[in-house]
């Protein structure tokens, strides 16, 4: 399937301009509106919408106009956070051991590898969701004292409980007044509008040695992230490195594989105020590939469906978050199964189809795996003495 690359001019009537660096060349990146979409807590999200790039400093993110206001605000109104765990974070896999762990559980694990962190401290953790950074944090570290901060006060009771946790912090962050030795953005960053000047705006709440920790997604490794409604940054090293840069910050860790997919940052604030400015000369990363590999990914698993369909074997989807449901609402007939290797998962049902564990998977059924190509194929490997077809979409970039 070739897709032609298409660029065109954001209409300047609206003012619309890149929320990083503030300039209007944003190029619209046209395959992205014929796909279905998906919000960050795993429900199908109708196409619409436009992703850009910045083709002053390269980052890619969605249009920030009227309508974008509004779906944010529906969105946000009706989240419900891993709602297909009951509020449990969802597992990670273990390179070495193959353990299954929390996401939280393991970033926390594989930093205390990374960064010398002290026996005592204070954190700040912005947009702590229903504390499941904390609660890992907690565990590891547990002499220090936990703050965690929401724009709502909906999962305050569960937050408090962890302990160490001092208090959940509701509304603005210029109305806290205390200083922290790490404040983190987990999953956080890539969701906010303007990430320069919110970044700079927070160098008073850090201790003299403080950190800030950021980790996001990263979709070069994962483009599902592009798909994700209420995603408006979509950073690359590259793009967060300006991002940090701009916001008066030097970088001591960057890596794209403390965690699979995504990118872990550690900073400090600059002691001194320096200008910085946007350089034309920022190298700019293509999503356009990412585009043309989920355009053949909903090609490839649709004419698998028709396929099985026709042969009167069953169809599943492996996954229930963020590739699995896009997959889901974006095939022409319903899935019979999704397919988990989490336990806080399996045996319930996710929009009528049943969740699945892997040796449940009836004999002879094709299994789209809409994972990242590297998380695929080791899922086709661990598996492959069962009699199952899976369908692993491979690098289809250029």
């Amino acid at each position: 399937m070739q897709i032609k690359k298409i660029s065109l001019m954001v209409s300047l009537s609206e003012n619309i301009c890149c929320h990083l660096c503030s300039s209007l060349a944003l190029q619209i990146l046209t395959p992205f509106s014929s796909l279905k979409r998906v919000t960050s807590d795993c429900q199908p999200w109708p196409s619409r919408g436009s992703l850009a790039q910045c083709s002053d400093c390269g980052l890619v993110q969605k249009v920030i106009d009227k309508k974008w206001q509004e779906e944010i605000k529906i969105i946000y109104q009706q989240y419900q956070i891993y709602h297909q765990a009951k509020g449990a974070e969802q597992v990670v896999f273990d390179n070495v051991s193959g353990a299954a762990l929390s996401r939280s559980q393991s970033l926390v694990e594989k930093l205390r590898e990374e960064v010398n962190i002290p026996e005592n401290g204070s954190l700040l953790d912005v947009g702590c969701g229903n504390g499941a950074f904390l609660q890992a944090f907690s565990n590891v570290c547990p002499n220090w004292i936990l703050t965690g901060s929401e724009l709502d006060d909906k999962n305050k009771a569960a937050i408090e409980a962890i302990p160490t946790v001092q208090k959940l912090h509701v509304g603005e962050l210029d109305n806290l007044e205390e200083q922290f030795d790490i404040i983190s953005f987990i999953h956080v960053l890539e969701h906010i509008p303007s990430p320069a000047s919110l970044l700079k705006s927070l160098h008073k709440k850090f201790t003299p040695n403080g950190v800030l920790l950021i980790q996001v997604p990263y979709f070069a490794d994962n483009p599902f992230d592009l798909l994700i409604a209420d995603h408006c940054s979509h950073f690359t090293p590259k793009t967060l490195s300006k991002t940090l840069e701009a916001a008066g910050y030097t970088i001591s860790l960057l890596r794209t594989d403390i965690v699979t997919k995504e990118i872990t940052l550690v900073a400090n604030p600059n002691k001194t105020e320096e200008i910085f400015t946007f350089s034309s000369s920022v190298h700019r990363e293509d999503a356009m590939n990412s585009l043309k590999w989920l355009q053949g990914v909903q090609e490839i698993a649709s004419s698998s469906q028709e396929v099985a369909r026709s042969q009167g074997r069953p169809f599943g989807i492996f996954g229930t978050s963020i590739g699995g449901i896009w997959l889901f609402s974006s095939l022409k007939y319903p899935a019979d199964f999704f397919v988990d290797e989490d336990k806080n998962r399996i045996g319930s049902k996710l929009y009528g189809v049943p969740i699945l564990s892997p040796s449940e998977i009836p004999e002879g059924a094709t299994v789209c795996i809409p994972l990242a190509p590297s998380v695929a194929e080791k899922i086709n490997k661990k598996f492959k003495d069962l009699s199952i077809k899976f369908t692993i979409f491979q690098n289809l970039k250029n």
